[in-house]
């Protein structure tokens, strides 16, 4: 989950370029889709925000996995699969997506302070 946000501020990174004026300049990256689109809409905070109610929602959907599933395979099997301890999914899930959530508010916030100033 923490990689799959940090590929897309990558993909946010490669994203941009700036020219030798500090015009930003942006690169198309989707066939169906103008680069300021891609920028202004699915690199927006409020996009990111709700594709973290997604990955919430996959891990909810992990952890009702993992508890049927945990009663059906043999212990041998279930030590080898990482972030099936109850420590991970429920502290652990919570806590990783909130992080991501508060940072991307922040940042928000960070930006329209520095527009407003």
């Amino acid at each position: 989950m923490v990689l799959k946000v940090f590929r897309l501020l990558l993909a946010l990174v490669g994203l941009m370029t700036l020219s030798v004026y500090g015009q930003l300049r942006l690169k198309e990256r989707h066939p169906d889709e103008p680069a300021s689109y891609t920028f202004n809409q699915r690199f927006s905070a409020q996009n990111a925000l709700e594709k973290l109610k997604q990955i919430d929602n996959s891990l909810q959907n992990f952890r009702q996995l993992t508890e049927q599933c945990g009663r059906k395979l043999p212990k041998e099997e279930l030590v080898k699969i990482e972030n099936i301890g109850p420590d991970a999914q429920t502290l652990g899930f919570y806590n990783w997506v909130r992080a991501v959530e508060e940072t991307v508010r922040k940042q928000e916030y960070q930006i329209k302070k520095l527009e407003y100033d």
